[in-house]
């Protein structure tokens, strides 16, 4: 099926996904620093110094 036969809805959502995985592909490197400081937030051997207090 080409490109002008899907509907406006099918387009848009075509349309949004490219620029999503753009934006994410531009920046990889701070999404992947934040989920770095995310893991470290859940490390078990700080949460466990925390509750020892």
């Amino acid at each position: 099926m080409k490109f002008s036969e899907r509907s406006n809805t099918e387009k848009t959502f075509i349309i949004i996904i490219i620029i999503v995985v753009i934006g994410i592909i531009l920046r990889w490197g701070f999404i992947k620093s934040e989920v770095k400081r995310a893991l470290k937030f859940f490390d078990k051997d700080k949460t466990e110094q925390t509750v020892e207090r």
